[in-house]
């Protein structure tokens, strides 16, 4: 795996999205950080690089929070969603009433495919797009949309 070139790809889409980004490298993955300051459904996007797993994950964490009252109606409403998904899942944090669509791609080869790549963020934004209106819902005490 190409960490180096797979940096760069990101780093490119960032850009073409109008992404601002920031980049940390651990000792066994690195993390790209997308702040999304204008978005109404999303937070931001996260990016984690891993070689030793030969991973790329995209995680798109929802702008709504949700408070420790509502975690059981969330957790409820992840789940029912989650177990109809063929890729990608909803997950939360309950540190800091966070939740996040993740999805990732195994990458095989050190030729990294800048389409592949786009598809994983194209497909990724659009399967978080398609629940933003059931998380925001249970996030403010209601049922899910």
């Amino acid at each position: 795996m190409n960490e180096s070139a797979l940096l760069l790809v990101i780093e490119q889409i960032s850009k073409d999205l109008g992404w601002e980004k920031t980049v940390q490298v651990e000792s066994e993955y690195t993390i790209i950080l997308c702040p999304l300051k204008d978005d109404i459904h999303f937070d931001g996007v996260l990016f984690v690089i891993s070689a030793p797993a030969s991973r790329l994950v995209m995680y798109v964490s929802y702008r709504a929070k949700v408070s420790p009252k509502y975690w059981n109606a969330m957790s409820k409403t992840i789940t029912q969603i989650n177990s109809g998904l063929l890729g990608g899942c909803l997950e939360m944090n309950t540190d800091h009433g966070e939740v996040r669509y993740r999805d990732g791609i195994l990458i095989v080869s050190d030729n990294v495919e800048v389409k592949l790549v786009q598809a994983l963020v194209a497909t990724t934004l659009r399967d978080a797009m398609n629940y933003s209106s059931s998380i925001e819902s249970v996030a403010k005490g209601n049922s899910a949309a």
